[in-house]
């Protein structure tokens, strides 16, 4: 007894040791975020609007909004609620072994397979709710078999506790009840009565299950997965569920899947209720995936989650019964196990360390914009992501491009247009770069646009400057000032046109006068050059320069392109100010 509680004990920390690794490392994808704000609202607006065409059951949505009132909404609290109900699968598998294989050796085997399954880690880490399901999911099969065993009333009950809870948490479930109907069916037929009542009081607790499912019958939902394919189910299925998304030949799912299937389907009558039992835990599932998505797109690997504990049981079962045969491979389930973990763990760093995250960088994204954003501005993003709208908490208006019907109407006077780069915003991006000024910097992710028509009033630091014979310099505009960068608005009042091009430039000063960077371009990168640019109109002139965190001031001025001549700078009063105007000093974070 206290050999299998330390078992118990220690695989269940290594599995919380690798789940909790690095949790909130990565920021929310778009599910999640839609989890967090619209899961986890009040039951009752979530039964009255989101349960008619949101296809998972109410129970997911009360079981996040609980947590939420409990441990809060950031991105490590609502993510430990599937890692802390994940964990029990450890001790489940081990369950299993014992059951199925009856031997000390499978049994810290399946756990520790279960502690380091790169698919469960993965799901386990997602504020969503399949390893919630594939947790209570094996508890009912289980609690099944168990209660099949010895039909006590006590053991029913617990089953039927245990498969309400997973019917409330994903809507396929159903898949793994009909996989315990067949199994009682073939074997168990003294056991009908009892199975059939309780299946009976679980469909009368199910009403309100019902009820949500008859409304979103109605809803038009498609699903958003791939289509269904035999090929994908055979290459990608297994595989995925053994090692997680890491790439891995398609040729290996097929090996895989012949393994099992010839493992299993082979000993004639010996065992044949545990072997079919087997098949029918793992490929019923997926039969009954391809039939639903002839109707649904709802072809992944994570909609049928809970049949990994029946393909790592099989391949150790496989394995042990290849260990007692007449051929003994005493060493087979040690190598099947070494296999496995060695995989997973390659996998599991590649997750954590190697492969591009689970989202794109959302917190950077949002910081960059909320430090350069103002209220009449726009967020063009490519459709109406929950996860942008969780990090973002500045000013300007989310609105997704497609429902923009008027491009032009975007280059309001005074108006920031953000563009969320994406083969969705082509459209759009397109449009901006022809009609409006590109600000630097430019992200991986985003770009900033404003219309060339320029506003004295968006000025933030007013001047009256004159430059040489040549332009006013009426002011400046400071953005940023982050990670990111620095971006200045220089604003240009023409006078005259120049014979040779004329170049102005922004200078970053430290506290003890020395240049550390900066930018010399032609006004507007080359859009408005001094020789052709139109007297008294108001130009914005954007720069960016990247500094270390620091107190600065800005070197402004301008310069003949040919002479190299700087042109010198009055104030209002005509006092001279040499050939640069110095900045206050400007901080950067």
């Amino acid at each position: 007894m206290k050999k299998a509680l330390g078992l118990v004990v220690l695989l269940t920390l290594l599995a919380a040791a690798v789940r909790v690794c690095q949790l909130d490392r990565v920021p929310l994808r778009g599910d999640e975020a839609f989890t967090v704000r619209f899961w986890a609202q009040n039951p009752a607006e979530t039964w009255n609007d989101l349960a008619q065409r949101e296809p998972h059951p109410m129970g997911a949505f009360v079981l996040f909004w609980g947590w939420k009132q409990l441990a809060g909404d950031s991105e490590f609290a609502m993510r430990a609620l599937p890692l802390l109900l994940n964990l029990p699968g450890a001790t489940l598998m081990m369950a299993l072994g014992r059951r199925f294989i009856r031997s000390w050796a499978a049994v810290w085997m399946l756990g520790l397979l279960w502690a380091v399954n790169p698919f469960q880690v993965w799901h386990a880490q997602d504020a969503r709710n399949y390893a919630i399901w594939s947790v209570l999911s094996t508890l009912a099969m289980w609690l099944f078999l168990k209660a099949v065993q010895r039909s006590q009333p006590r053991d029913w009950i617990l089953y039927a506790l245990a498969e309400i809870a997973a019917l409330y948490v994903f809507l396929l479930e159903p898949f793994f009840v009909l996989v315990q109907v067949v199994y009682l069916l073939l074997f168990h037929r003294g056991r009908v009565k009892s199975a059939f009542l309780t299946w009976g009081m679980v469909m009368i607790a199910l009403i309100p299950w019902f009820i949500q499912l008859s409304r979103l019958s109605g809803s038009g939902y498609e699903g958003t997965a791939q289509k269904v394919s035999l090929e994908a189910l055979v290459s990608e299925f297994i595989p995925t569920i053994l090692f997680g998304e890491v790439a891995i030949s398609g040729m290996t799912g097929a090996v895989l899947m012949t393994v099992l299937l010839v493992g299993l389907g082979s000993g004639g009558r010996k065992q044949l209720s545990t072997r079919l039992l087997l098949i029918l835990w793992i490929f019923a599932p997926l039969i009954l995936l391809m039939i639903a998505g002839t109707r649904l797109s709802v072809f992944r690997p994570r909609y049928v989650i809970p049949i990994t504990p029946a393909v790592l049981l099989s391949l150790l079962w496989i394995g042990f019964q290849a260990k007692g045969s007449k051929r003994s491979l005493p060493l087979l389930p040690a190598v099947i196990t070494a296999v496995l973990v060695g995989v997973s763990l390659y996998s599991l760093n590649d997750y954590f360390y190697e492969a591009p995250p689970k989202a794109p960088d959302w917190r950077s994204l949002a910081r960059f914009i909320e430090n350069r954003d103002y209220p009449n501005d726009l967020v063009l993003v490519t459709n109406l992501d929950p996860a942008f709208g969780y990090y973002y908490h500045g000013e300007a208006e989310e609105i997704p491009w497609s429902a923009i019907q008027d491009y032009a109407a975007l280059l309001e006077p005074g108006r920031g247009v953000f563009v969320q780069v994406g083969d969705n915003t082509f459209a759009a991006s397109l449009y901006l770069q022809e009609n409006a000024q590109l600000i630097p910097p430019v992200l991986e992710l985003v770009k900033q646009f404003r219309p060339y028509y320029t506003e004295a009033n968006e000025i933030e630091n007013p001047l009256d400057l004159q430059v040489g014979d040549v332009t006013r310099l009426r002011g400046y505009t400071l953005l940023g000032g982050d990670e990111f960068g620095l971006t200045i608005f220089l604003y240009w009042q023409p006078l005259r046109r120049t014979e040779t091009e004329h170049v102005a430039f922004v200078h970053v000063l430290d506290e003890g006068g020395t240049y550390v960077a900066g930018e010399d371009h032609v006004p507007l990168n080359h859009n408005a050059s001094t020789t052709a640019w139109i007297p008294g109109s108001l130009l914005r002139d954007a720069f960016a320069v990247r500094v270390p965190p620091g107190t600065y001031t800005l070197e402004i001025g301008m310069y003949d392109s040919v002479t190299k001549t700087r042109l010198l700078i009055q104030d209002v009063l005509g006092n001279s100010l040499g050939d640069r105007f110095l900045s206050d000093r400007v901080e950067v974070k």
